[in-house]
């Protein structure tokens, strides 16, 4: 007997209740002051970028958590359960892109997606093809057959069993019937449905791709291209051949070329170091709470060997690891065979790299090989090494692997999933027949065991293809993400789909299929529908309880506070141990891949499983939006590049729904409907090139001249005199080589103050924000000189000799400037009021009022607008106070505002210089910036007491 409806009724109980419970759990955990470095992870890595435990409160989306409560005890904060629903939906999805960033956003349209989808399709299904299945009496006329052959006698006869699930499905109607033709009907209407959803929200996407690389800030990734395959030549260096080429074929553009540097070696001596600073930080630590200097045996685990004094030794070890890195440095730097034949060439503006990255550079399409280059936090470093002519050898070899996996994988697979059979598990275990036949065990063996099964064998694929992945020698992280789930979506149509579909029927039925091998056809187009009822409890498993479990972070939880109270002993320790791995694409595509999949091969031969589909995308749209606004930090940025990848799978996955339907039908001997379904899989992939891959794909591939023309024009507008150096001269060093001559610095001139050291470089972008700047202590013209020879080797092309010369201050801290707009710095003044002048002579002019709400610690997305409107921030239970119900200010120097605003008008200040006398033009809203919006001397409204203020 298959899965019937009390059995499917107990899959749904238990994972139903599993559900609430664990969100309840949620909504009581998350309310925990102890618990918020967990729940609300992102707005504290937001908090303590740059710092660490200063503040005495951290704003976390609204909730104030005092770092020294333990328990939330107001009961009042209890009452409304799952408000975090309303909370995660609040958010305007054009706060969330700035936010989240918008490869969440469109991960989250990929739900929505599956939404738009599948419930007409459902509503259609179960008022045309319900009736028709359910009185189709196929299934019992088989049934009573069976039934007359086994009374017979017939040795060879089998009863043959169903359940009034399977009575919904296409299996249920007899061959060759003429009700057929309303599966064939369905077929292109769902079809057809599914391709102009998928039109329009590809075309939606596509334009919000647009929008945003339209507004996005300044970037070295912008201005800069990845070239590999550069040829030898016998006199010329690699940088100075590619200096060379550039400065010849792109003269008008060309800035300077950046050296792919073999630096894996000082990476590794690179995290030695950090891990014994951390060390040694924890020393001094012990040493100020105890008063005693800590001490410790220097032989293996700290167990054997001399004892030492632990601050002098790891001091030692420090000093003997510079050395190493200093030496090391200097190896990979002069070198020759640590220069790889590949560079990272910056232009001065966008369109000149356009026009480099998306053009052939030689009549050898072998050689200068040019793409874009990914952010700097998105660079796979240990990989750019890698010879490019090794990469096509490398993926055929991963290939050969991938595909030896997934056939190891199916039929162990296939045989676990037949062992959840009832029957068979009793063949094969005896003794555990009498608790199989206790009713609830025997639902929860067929509902739900053979879940949990596959979920087991699935588990450990993620790591494996992210690791078979990265052999392939892809340059970006992002790249092998998506080559990673390319490859978990083959495991998903021949492991999960065919293997559970076309693997568990011929087991189950070998007996049968072995005495009459003629009955192939039939036993295949009657049981394939069947098989739905697994997938509607893996379903239920996977992604209703998984998305709940995904919600709690209960792993994470347990190991956070297992961590936190072992592990950590310096600042840096909690924020490794806040920090959880970032949301990748094969964490989450994947699973959405799947549930696409399922739906569009079954909504006409079984739409009883849409309904769990369509559960599954609401309840992921609201956990992943939670998870993305207080939990995942991006760990890069690609603006939705991965959109064309997830459609093609999803035309994929209807494909096999074509194939699979048609198969049915002709195990059905539905032959002339058969034909009519032919050309649906054909129409399919043409509209797919003609309406969608055509008009809307080459915006996800290429970097339109016209729009980086405009962004250019705009930059010589607002910024003429800025020097594009400034921001990309050590954008693309290899991390390791900018902490190698940070420290080569600290060596040189000893301890000259915090900003004697160089920058090491922001993992988002642009170079150090101090580099190259002089301590207090003072420094000789000849001694800045050899510092900055020192601070840029291996940089050729015109960039690089005009950063030589330019010795201003004012060049690098423009760098800084705009180093510090990408990193969404804290709002400092959010709204002001402008009330309207007298219109009465006056001796003296009227001093404009100012009304300001200031923020101790950065908002969340969206709360300055809300707070200048006198609303609730997201998450916040109390509304702010409205921006005028604060403390007026009054200019002594009479800084008057740009005319044109309206009496008693509200707005928002963008980051700007200090203001003194005269004009003040008031931007349109824009993020804030960290430099002073207003200072000078002012006076209370009412008494006249002035004094100094700075906003």
């Amino acid at each position: 007997m298959g899965v019937t409806f009390a059995d499917l009724g107990v899959s749904f109980g238990i994972n139903l209740g599993v559900s609430l419970v664990v969100l309840f759990l949620y909504s009581v955990f998350s309310q925990q002051p102890l618990n918020a470095r967990v729940y609300y992870t992102k707005w504290f890595c937001l908090d303590d970028k740059g710092a660490t435990e200063k503040h005495e409160q951290a704003e976390v989306e609204g909730h104030t958590v005092k770092k020294r409560r333990w328990i939330e005890c107001s009961l009042r904060n209890y009452a409304d359960t799952f408000d975090w629903i309303k909370e995660a939906l609040a958010m305007p999805e054009r706060e969330l892109i700035k936010h989240a960033g918008l490869d969440s956003v469109v991960f989250l349209h990929a739900l929505k997606l599956g939404f738009k989808i599948f419930v007409p399709i459902l509503l259609l299904a179960a008022a045309v093809l319900f009736p028709i299945n359910f009185t189709g009496g196929s299934l019992e006329a088989q049934a009573a057959y069976a039934q007359q052959q086994v009374d017979a006698g017939n040795a060879k006869a089998k009863l043959f069993d169903f359940s009034e699930i399977d009575k919904l499905s296409i299996a249920n109607v007899p061959d060759a019937s003429p009700s057929l033709w309303a599966h064939v009907v369905m077929a292109w209407v769902f079809n057809m449905w599914a391709l102009y959803m998928m039109r329009e929200t590809f075309k939606h996407i596509a334009h919000m791709r647009l929008d945003f690389l339209a507004d996005q800030q300044r970037a070295p990734n912008q201005f800069t291209v990845l070239v590999r395959q550069v040829p030898s030549d016998p006199i010329k260096s690699i940088p100075e051949t590619v200096d060379h080429f550039f400065s010849v074929n792109h003269s008008d553009h060309y800035l300077l070329t950046q050296p792919v540097y073999n630096a894996n070696k000082l990476s590794s001596l690179e995290t030695k170091r950090e891990w014994l600073g951390n060390k040694l930080i924890e020393m001094e630590i012990k040493l100020e709470k105890k008063g005693v200097r800590p001490m410790h045996k220097d032989g293996f685990l700290g167990m054997m060997g001399t004892r030492v004094d632990s601050i002098q030794y790891y001091e030692q070890k420090i000093e003997e690891i510079k050395k190493e890195i200093l030496q090391e440095r200097e190896k990979v730097v002069n070198d020759s065979t640590s220069v790889m034949p590949a560079a990272f060439v910056s232009f001065r503006t966008r369109w000149g790299a356009a026009v480099a990255a998306q053009t052939l550079q030689s009549k050898d399409s072998s050689q200068w090989i040019t793409v874009w280059a990914p952010e700097q936090r998105d660079v796979k470093w240990e990989n750019l090494p890698m010879p490019y002519v090794s990469l096509m050898l490398r993926r055929i070899m991963v290939a050969g692997i991938v595909l030896a996996i997934i056939l190891g994988y199916t039929f162990p697979v296939s045989f676990v999933q037949s062992l959840a059979n009832i029957d068979q598990l009793a063949k094969v275990a005896p003794f555990l027949e009498p608790i199989l036949n206790v009713p609830f065990i025997n639902a929860f063996v067929k509902s739900i065991l053979s879940g949990i099964a596959l979920k087991i064998f699935l588990a450990i694929l993620p790591a494996l293809l992210t690791f078979l992945s990265t052999a392939e020698g892809y340059t970006a992280k992002a790249g092998i993400d998506l080559a990673a789930t390319g490859k978990y979506f083959y495991f998903i149509i021949c492991t999960v789909f065919f293997s559970n579909v076309l693997g568990g029927v011929l087991i189950d039925q070998a007996k049968t299929l072995s005495q009459n091998p003629s009955a192939v056809p039939q036993i295949l187009g009657d049981r394939i529908p069947t098989k739905a009822t697994f997938f509607m409890t893996y379903t239920m498993l996977d992604g209703w309880t998984g998305m709940a479990m995904e919600v709690l972070q209960l792993v994470p939880l347990v190991m956070f506070h297992i961590k936190n109270n072992l592990l950590v002993r310096t600042p840096a320790d909690r924020i490794k141990v806040m920090n959880p791995s970032p949301l990748t694409l094969i964490e989450t595509l994947y699973q959405v891949e799947l549930y696409f999949l399922l739906p569009f091969v079954y909504c006409v031969s079984n739409p009883l499983y849409l309904i769990f589909a369509v559960v599954f995308f609401v309840l992921a749209f609201i956990g992943y939006r939670n998870q993305m606004i207080n939990v995942y930090n991006a760990e890069y940025e690609t603006a939705g590049a991965y959109w064309p990848h997830f459609h093609a799978r999803l035309i994929a996955s209807m494909i096999i729904q074509h194939l699979t339907l048609i198969g049915v039908l002709a195990l059905k001997e539905a032959s002339t409907q058969v034909w009519f379904l032919i050309p649906l899989p054909i129409v399919t992939i043409a509209f797919h090139y003609v309406f969608i891959d055509g008009p809307f794909n080459s915006n996800f591939s290429k970097y339109a001249l016209e729009e980086a023309n405009r962004k250019d024009t705009i930059d010589r507008t607002i910024s003429p005199d800025l020097d594009p150096s400034s921001f990309l001269a050590r954008a693309y060093l290899h991390p390791s080589l900018q902490s190698a001559f940070q420290l080569m610095d600290e060596e040189q001139h000893g301890e000259g103050g915090e900003d004697s050291r160089g920058g090491k470089g922001d993992d988002k972008g642009g170079p150090g924000g101090k580099d190259g700047e002089t301590g207090s202590g003072g420094e000789s013209d000849e001694g800045k000189e050899k510092r900055k020879d020192a601070a840029s080797p291996g940089i050729s092309g015109e960039g690089g000799k005009g950063r030589e010369k330019d010795s201003s201050r004012g060049g690098r801290r423009s760098g800084e400037m705009e180093r510090r707009e990408r990193e969404s710095p804290q709002v400092k003044l959010v709204a002001v009021k402008r009330h309207p002048r007298s219109a009465q002579a006056s001796p003296a002019p009227e001093q404009p009022a100012v009304t300001a709400l200031r923020a101790s610690s950065p908002l969340p997305a969206g709360a300055a607008d809300r707070a200048a409107r006198g609303m609730s921030p997201v998450g916040h239970p109390e509304p702010y106070p409205r921006a005028d119900s604060t403390d007026e200010l009054a200019f002594e120097d009479a800084p008057d505002f740009s005319p044109g605003l309206s009496p008693e008008a509200e707005f928002r200040l963008s980051g700007g210089a200090a203001v003194g006398g005269g004009p003040v033009r008031v931007p349109s809203p824009a993020t804030a910036g960290t430099q002073p919006l207003l200072q000078g001397r002012g006076y209370g409204p009412d008494d006249g007491a002035s004094g100094n203020f700075r906003l």
